[in-house]
């Protein structure tokens, strides 16, 4: 139920109607979370090279200004990109719309919680990009072992 302050200005239409629109934004991000964003047989490519650049540190949610920026920017050109940059971009066009609509709604509950759940989603590919960007670090040894860099110490997996 509406509580009676949040409405006060709004009409029975325009409250079913904006309740529709966050209906249809959390529809689109459960069905975006289903979206496979990464293949198994092509490896994301970065703007700059995960071995000579460090570890992957997670960005703070503040730090998300813009899809596709900063030092693990992936390439836009590169096939392999193409989904996850597709599904990133959504996701920042539904946050820049929920903040507009904060900056003009009464109803800050709702749009809040859709707003949590988009950076909750953003999170998520900032895990699988972290995840890919290891991948990417990992060398072979001598003895054809997969030796993994932590950015502190190598440790050998060869049982």
């Amino acid at each position: 139920m509406v509580a009676h302050s949040q409405t006060v200005g709004m009409s029975r239409n325009s409250i079913r109607g904006y309740d529709s629109k966050i209906k249809l934004i959390r529809d689109e991000i459960q069905w975006l979370s289903d979206y496979p964003t990464s293949s198994l047989t092509a490896a994301f490519v970065f703007l700059h090279d995960p071995i000579s650049n460090g570890i992957f540190i997670l960005p703070l949610r503040k730090e998300h200004i813009q899809p596709n920026s900063g030092p693990y920017a992936l390439r836009p050109d590169h096939h392999a990109n193409r989904a996850f940059l597709w599904a990133e971009n959504r996701y920042y066009t539904l946050i820049n719309f929920i903040q507009r609509e904060k900056a003009s709604s009464g109803r800050l509950v709702d749009l809040e919680e859709t707003e949590e759940l988009l950076f909750d989603q953003l999170t998520r590919l900032d895990g699988e990009k972290a995840f890919q960007w290891a991948q990417q670090r990992a060398h072979i040894s001598n003895h054809s072992a997969v030796l993994v860099n932590t950015g502190d110490d190598h440790h050998n997996t060869q049982s």
